[in-house]
């Protein structure tokens, strides 16, 4: 079985990632079961979890988390018993505000890094591309590897203070028949911040809590709670954000589904009191939300409730609390609210179309 050559795992952007403020720590996490109804035709889906982005790889593809001067690199199986060359996914992430944020200028330095890494590059074109939605810059080239020419595209994409540089190699443009799986994967990536200090990931969505935040599962009617710390150690309610989901019924709109369930809070919960009703835009998606008070077990609580249809299931996000603390940790709450995500993995499609 072959392996990638020192040439292609070595970095082609050794300069760029060098002069990176500071590198990106390889801290990638494997996701161990495949994702959940996700099959194409010939591939099932592995999420993975990198710390500043969520991606599907196929689940029978290798993959090293931690290679040296890159952030990732997966190799395809071979497809018959006369293939001799694995297509290869390769990950760089520039992490640095001084990394240039102009496409075309960016190409222009990865295609001089190409020239010095492989003497005999061939540019055949560089051109914006599209992937599900993300606009970004492809370059494609070959290059000569044990006398053998090679096809290698690379599609860069910038997003906030970071560059995602990803190679595909193989052994001709249409990477062995394995194109479409490649655009799946560049499909699937959802690039995100980790601004609140640790993340949450579950099969179905991931989420980001404060670092100081207790974050527990298993709480009854939830997939995961993050509990704030106490600010006194006589207060009488510790102010949470939970997520529970449940699959999205054919016979029964998001819209209904919600209203239903509101008015059902509202009218079963003593002393309940309505402060206001919405529909939030979270992520691209846009939900419904019940903020409301009620009495119970002797103290006033509040509760803001948003609901949010994504990938055939409903998801309830619940934050609940008691002033005043309620409404000073609001703002940590909407910040929570927006790291929400429930990336899909890649639909049905074809390795060899």
């Amino acid at each position: 079985m072959n392996k990638p050559s020192t040439t292609t795992v070595r970095s082609t952007f050794h300069r760029i990632l060098r002069a990176a403020t500071f590198p990106v720590i390889c801290a990638l996490l494997i996701g161990q079961a495949q994702a959940q109804d996700e099959a194409t035709e010939d591939t099932t889906w592995t999420p993975i979890r990198h710390p500043s982005l969520y991606f599907f790889l196929p689940s029978n593809w290798d993959i090293e988390t931690n290679p040296t001067e890159v952030d990732l690199i997966a190799t395809s199986q071979l497809t018959d018993p006369s293939d001799t060359v694995r297509e290869s996914f390769t990950l760089y992430v520039i992490e640095s505000k001084a990394a240039p944020k102009d496409l075309p200028k960016l190409s222009e330095e990865i295609l001089a890094e190409l020239g010095e890494e492989f003497p005999d590059y061939k540019h055949l074109q560089s051109a914006p591309a599209q992937h599900g939605e993300h606009s970004g810059m492809a370059i494609e080239g070959t290059y000569n590897e044990a006398g053998e020419e090679r096809y290698l595209r690379v599609f860069v994409l910038v997003d906030n203070d970071r560059v995602y540089v990803i190679r595909e190699a193989g052994e001709n443009q249409t990477l062995d028949g394995l194109r479409p799986i490649f655009d799946q994967i560049l499909s699937s990536m959802h690039p995100f911040s980790a601004d609140l200090g640790q993340t949450y990931y579950h099969s179905y969505f991931f989420i980001q809590y404060p670092e100081d935040w207790q974050v527990k599962e298993g709480l009854p009617g939830t997939h995961v709670a993050g509990l704030s710390q106490k600010e006194k150690w006589n207060d009488p309610f510790i102010e949470r954000v939970s997520v529970g989901s449940e699959k999205m019924k054919p016979d029964v709109t998001f819209e209904e589904y919600a209203d239903k369930h509101f008015e059902i809070l509202l009218t079963r919960l003593p002393r309940a009191n309505e402060i206001s009703r919405g529909t939030p835009l979270v992520g691209d998606t846009r939900g419904r939300a019940l903020e409301f008070s009620h009495r119970g077990g002797g103290h006033m609580t509040t509760l803001y409730i948003v609901m949010v249809p994504e990938n055939d299931r409903i998801f309830t996000l619940i934050y609940s609390g008691m002033n005043p603390d309620y409404d000073e940790m609001k703002p940590t709450f909407y910040s929570i609210l927006n790291s929400f995500a429930s990336p899909k993995a890649p639909g049905t499609v074809s390795s060899h179309p």
